[in-house]
């Protein structure tokens, strides 16, 4: 993992790593599926730190700075900057291991099997429990799993220069997904932030990320309601899926 801090005002960057899946860079032949693999985890991890360095440079004194935000930007924005990391990171580095995204589409598609039954349940306990903050940290993962693991799967299609007809399964199944929408404002929100990579006017070039986000929890089944002063009220609507009986 690539773990960022401040140092002295500066914005720095460790990277962290387990000893075994880096073994194989001085333990395998170059050639060989292990050895990439580790090239491969070695530059994304690196990717992170040049995304980091591009995004201090653009606004300088922010990152990792407190900062006062609202309840959107709060609770959403860690979601939008990881969205936006992981694609830049995955987009880097796709070279250095092109097989990965047959990986990456089977993660996408087992999210969206799995991931909004998991937002479901956590609704169904809230029926009984009716505590807000609860039900917030139990489905803010699951609701955006998928989106942060298209995230992954665009950055990596889109450094091979790929395109709809990469991804066969996940274009198929996005024909009648409730995501559909969200997930192709993503991606052109991400492709926009990376053709503008190196001209970003501040801060605020990122924050549609959060508005996508907030898009992709309302379609998982809880609605964010702004308020004045950057508050927010959660509203959980019944449905046939997360009522309880």
């Amino acid at each position: 993992m690539a773990a960022s801090i401040v140092r002295d005002g500066v914005v720095k960057t460790h990277l962290v790593f387990h000893l075994g899946p880096l073994v194989p860079l001085f333990m395998c032949p170059p050639e060989s599926e292990e050895h990439r693999q580790a090239v491969y985890m070695l530059a994304h991890e690196c990717a992170h730190i040049e995304d980091l360095k591009m995004k201090d440079e653009a606004f300088p004194g922010v990152l990792l700075q407190p900062r006062e935000v609202g309840w959107l930007e709060q609770n959403l924005g860690p979601v939008g900057w990881a969205l936006w990391e992981e694609y830049y990171a995955c987009r880097r580095s796709a070279i250095f291991d092109p097989e990965q995204t047959s990986t990456f589409e089977d993660i996408v598609l087992s999210c969206m099997e799995n991931a909004q039954g998991e937002v479901d349940e956590a609704v169904k306990r809230y029926r009984w429990h009716a505590d807000l903050h609860q039900v917030w940290q139990e489905t803010i993962e699951p609701a955006t799993r998928v989106m942060k693991a298209a995230a992954y799967l665009f950055g990596h299609v889109d450094g091979l220069n790929g395109d709809w007809d990469t991804i066969p399964r996940l274009r198929d199944r996005l024909d009648d997904h409730p995501l559909a929408e969200v997930i192709n404002d993503m991606s052109d929100e991400l492709q926009r932030l990376w053709d503008a990579r190196g001209a970003w006017d501040g801060y605020e070039d990122f924050l549609d990320l959060n508005y996508i986000v907030r898009d992709g929890y309302e379609v998982a089944g809880i609605d964010v309601q702004e308020g004045p002063g950057g508050t927010a009220h959660l509203a959980i609507p019944f449905r046939p899926s997360n009522s309880v009986v």
